[in-house]
């Protein structure tokens, strides 16, 4: 493992051209089997998660964000009305994240998790020392996803790499950037779409992992920032923080660009530890 804090520069981020790498061998160890999904709806401050069984075990993710900053619930009416989120014979809670790791040092920090169960989310090692995670920059040059991936890399167990190249192979892992003007009507009118797809042991599915952005709502760089380090941080498995004092904060209004150092130890002492 890597130990950032060594180093005295600021964090290096590998840009891979293209091409194929070497495989290692091995697995990584299982998780504790997940309870049986359900499809369930959980709104958020301007936030909707959608989570559906999958087919072979799992869940199907989908988050979506409002451009409202308590928009969440007028995001979901929308969704309902254009036949992207169930209407019916599904729960729909209305609360903040509830999947919060146990003990002292993460303050209000919290993982993205099954539910039932809060089973946490994450990357399969592949017989690395760290699970290898490479964000596929597709975004116009004012979008900061580079600069979000290189905040991510500051913690340990997990290695978060910004490419414009192809998907890396050899075990590692890939995550799909996009953003486009996409109108205002565009999935309920929702300024940024995340979705990913987790397997009956609770790591994420290679291939199902992406992110959109709405340019339609976006017109200023803070704005832009904070929204590529809040959705880079849930492909990772991060989930939101009731500290404004993170770009994990469930509204954009007042909330930081980057990630605090609870977010930071979650990834290091928690996910990927």
């Amino acid at each position: 493992m890597i130990d950032r804090r060594a180093l005295t520069a600021s964090i290096a981020i590998l840009v891979v051209a293209a091409g194929a790498l070497p495989a290692p061998a091995g697995a990584t160890e299982p998780k504790p089997p997940p309870p049986t999904a359900a499809t369930s709806i959980v709104v958020d401050g301007a936030e909707v998660t959608i989570r559906e069984p999958r087919a072979g075990g799992g869940e199907k993710i989908t988050i979506y964000t409002a451009a409202e900053p308590t928009g969440g619930r007028n995001l979901l009416n929308r969704l309902q009305a254009q036949g992207l989120a169930p209407k019916s014979g599904v729960s729909v809670l209305v609360e903040p994240d509830t999947c919060a790791p146990e003990g002292a040092g993460y303050d209000q920090a919290h993982f993205l998790g099954t539910n039932p169960g809060c089973i946490y989310y994450s990357w399969r090692e592949n017989s690395f020392a760290d699970p290898q995670v490479y964000f596929r920059d597709h975004t116009p040059a004012e979008w900061p996803v580079r600069a979000s991936v290189a905040e991510w890399n500051k913690a340990r167990g997990v290695d978060s790499y910004w490419t414009t190249g192809a998907c890396p192979t050899g075990g590692r892992h890939c995550v799909n950037v996009y953003a486009g003007n996409y109108g205002p009507n565009w999935e309920g009118g929702a300024v940024a779409k995340t979705y990913m797809e987790v397997d009956y042991q609770v790591y994420f599915v290679d291939g199902t992992v992406q992110i959109k952005f709405n340019n339609y709502y976006f017109t200023a760089g803070q704005s832009r920032r904070n929204a590529a380090c809040h959705e880079t941080g849930h492909a990772l498995g991060v989930g939101h923080n009731d500290r404004k004092w993170s770009c994990m904060y469930p509204t954009q209004a007042g909330s930081s660009q980057i990630p605090n150092i609870y977010d930071i130890a979650l990834l290091e002492n928690y996910l990927y530890s």
